[in-house]
């Protein structure tokens, strides 16, 4: 934090420093730059490749243009969380975007200005640009930039985080760089959640799962679900979904939530349609008070058994109504890995253990894990 709580700075402007690799972890976390009237350009040497996290959280100034140097690679959690920015420009040499890197939730309305994010190609700022190189793009990483209109995700990108643009209200376009070529795997929970503005979405061709919410409150009326996809999540498409087609019918089916929430009814329906509109009711995702989870070739549960939506790191999982954690380790219900150590849960996301809550602990239609000591 060299600079953090700075509140007479003039301007940051550090492009003789070319030495400079790093802007450190809260380098100018609440730092106030220029006047409240005016905005402010920040300039680096080009030597920087990283920017720490919250390196410009919550920064009392107005940006027109924020431009990240030639050789960043990395933009930490929360580099510009908070932070009124106009314009966001980045080299193509970005490969990893962090949680709540941009997110502007606790910003006032009337500061919420970013419009545009750029990516410079042959000479040229090109609007809704990412960096083809991105491969990582955090939860809540844009989450209620509300005058941003559009976005392209990287080919790279396997998952879009939970709410990474949930709040975008005037996000109208969306592409997914690559099509069949395109690594995105999953669409997690909030991810485009609130997006009021997207009225259409072509999904890409290796998607694995839609998780929960994902593009609830958007304007999307009719959606046609890849033949990759193995699950699509509760109310994923929200109120606004009439029409919902599949590439590959075959094998289908799904799992009824009542109104309240609290229970599921294991009720097994096979999803046979070759167009929407041949099968309404079983192709609307909400359906009166009932709403539907999809899941391909789904081994249900002991009939009368319900089946319990819980949550860990904010991604859902069912269990069997009365499971222990331990028995959901070892259960069909484990997608995603989770092993005991020591009576504990545990999984390691690459670059450690994260330990979750104890094995003879009873799951509930509440309970909610995250990590931490347990």
């Amino acid at each position: 934090g060299a600079f953090m709580y700075c509140s007479k700075l003039a301007s940051i402007n550090l492009p003789a420093l070319t030495a400079l690799t790093t802007i450190g972890d809260y380098a100018f976390h609440y730092a106030k730059v220029g006047n409240d009237s005016g905005t402010t350009d920040i300039s680096f040497a080009q030597s920087v490749t990283t920017i720490g996290a919250y390196a410009f959280a919550n920064l009392v100034a107005s940006i027109n243009i924020f431009t990240f140097p030639l050789n960043v690679t990395i933009i930490s959690t929360s580099a510009l969380q908070n932070t009124a920015v106009r314009e966001v420009r980045m080299y193509s040499n970005v490969t990893s975007i962090g949680d709540n890197a941009f997110d502007v939730t606790n910003l006032a309305a009337s500061k919420r200005i970013l419009t545009k994010i750029s990516t410079h190609w042959n000479g040229t700022w090109v609007d809704g640009e990412l960096s083809s190189n991105t491969t990582y793009i955090g939860s809540m990483a844009f989450a209620n930039n509300s005058n941003l209109k559009k976005i392209t995700i990287p080919r790279g990108v396997d998952t879009i985080n939970y709410g990474t643009f949930q709040g975008c209200k005037n996000l109208n376009s969306v592409t997914f760089e690559g099509g069949t070529n395109s690594a995105l795997a999953n669409i997690n929970g909030l991810a485009f959640d609130g997006c009021t503005a997207l009225a259409s979405i072509t999904l890409p061709q290796n998607l694995v799962k839609i998780r929960s919410f994902a593009f609830r409150g958007t304007s999307i009326t009719s959606v046609t679900i890849p033949a990759s996809v193995q699950r699509v999540g509760q109310f994923a498409f929200g109120n606004s979904l009439t029409s919902l087609t599949f590439e590959n019918t075959s094998g289908w089916n799904y799992v009824v939530e009542n109104e309240a929430g609290d229970a599921y009814v294991n009720v097994k329906y096979n999803i046979d349609v070759t167009n929407a509109s041949a099968n309404a009711t079983n192709s609307k995702v909400k359906e009166g008070n009932v709403y539907y989870y999809f899941e391909k070739n789904m081994d249900m549960p002991v009939t009368g058994k319900e089946l319990i939506d819980f949550q860990i790191d904010n991604v859902s999982y069912f269990a069997e109504s009365g499971m222990t954690l331990g028995e959901w380790v070892a259960s069909k219900y484990n997608t995603a890995g989770f092993k005991l150590d020591d009576s504990n849960i545990v999984t390691s996301n690459g670059s450690g253990m994260m330990e979750y809550g104890t094995a003879s602990e009873v799951i509930t239609d509440t309970s909610s894990y995250s990590t931490g000591p347990v």
